[in-house]
């Protein structure tokens, strides 16, 4: 796999030490960096969705840094393939939990962080390390729409499904508020998009209660259904057979360290049920665990998942770049 999130072992000495500046690089931040591997490799994973998916209304992609006026933003453009107008624009947002960083651990070193509370509880710091160097590749994010106000371009839901929410940056919970809107569009076909912001507002969803949720329906809009989504973004090892979602604080997964693709649960497989998530929004489930042995579950079940996606991924991304060098 290729690692974006910067050297493995520097940023354990960093874990170990706490007093030397790290050497975490985020990946969603490259944005501003033309060379940017990681946006690039998005990008044709993208125009990989566009083809091979036989999608109505085509949309292309291209990667772009900062433009004068910032008038469009640093990111991926999305642009109507037939008139080239701009439809969007995407950066990604990492689901592999907030990496501690800083030079005086200002950031996510506190128990309110999943990493953070983890080795609050003397959680193994090779372990954090191994996880964050195997989530912040391909797999390792969402990509959503953003919002110009004012001078910035941002995506409000991304900052807030954040640990303040009780999304607590979680994948699966994300993923449940995405199905719901599916859910609803299935049921309401001709449902207006202020009408389903208002109809999934009530039913407790974060994800389109801020002021990009509009562009966030267009986006999602886009892919039909939830399951033509996970499909697409190779979300499949977050969901079962029926495309119900995994709860990552249920599961447990397990690899063979040999070959890492071998794995499996050992147990029966849990998914979120409405009720659960209900309770989610009442007690935040991960910031209260109080054992490193369930945290590191949890932590080690978003870490092997996204393993699989990003193989998937990648494996896409190489044939068709392979494809295209031979054409």
């Amino acid at each position: 796999m290729e690692y974006f999130g910067g050297d493995r072992d520097e940023y354990l000495r960093y874990l170990e030490r706490g007093t030397e500046k790290d050497s975490y690089i985020d990946p969603d931040k490259t944005y501003g960096d033309v060379h940017s591997a990681f946006y690039n490799d998005l990008v044709d994973f993208l125009t990989i969705i566009e083809t091979e998916k036989k999608m109505d209304n085509r949309w292309s992609y291209v990667y772009s840094g900062y433009v004068k006026g910032n008038e469009q933003p640093a990111g991926i453009w999305v642009r109507d393939a037939n008139s080239l107008k701009a439809v969007l624009y995407l950066r990604s947002d990492q689901f592999g939990f907030s990496a501690p960083s800083g030079k005086k651990r200002v950031r996510a070193w506190d128990e309110s962080h999943p990493y953070g509370l983890f080795m609050r509880l003397r959680g193994e710091k090779s372990f954090v390390a191994d996880c964050i160097r195997d989530t912040r590749t391909l797999g390792g994010s969402f990509l959503w729409p953003l919002f110009h106000g004012g001078r910035n371009w941002y995506s409000k839901y991304n900052c807030q499904r954040g640990v303040n929410a009780y999304i607590e940056d979680r994948v699966d919970l994300t993923l449940y508020e995405i199905k719901c809107f599916y859910d609803l569009i299935e049921e309401n076909p001709d449902m207006d998009d202020q009408t389903i912001c208002e109809q999934l507002k009530k039913k407790g969803c974060l994800l389109l209660r801020y002021v990009d949720k509009l562009e966030i329906c267009t986006w999602l809009k886009h892919f039909k259904t939830f399951k033509e989504y996970v499909d697409a973004f190779c979300f499949q090892p977050f969901v079962d057979d029926k495309y119900q979602i995994i709860d990552i604080t249920k599961a447990e997964l397990a690899w063979d360290e040999k070959e890492k693709m071998k794995y499996g649960f050992n147990t029966d497989i849990h998914v979120l049920s409405p009720e659960e998530v209900d309770s989610f929004r009442e007690s935040k489930r991960i910031a209260s665990m109080k054992d490193s042995k369930s945290l590191r579950q949890v932590l080690l079940n978003v870490r092997l998942m996204t393993v699989k996606r990003t193989y998937k991924i990648e494996e896409m991304v190489h044939k068709y770049r392979n494809h295209k060098a031979g054409a």
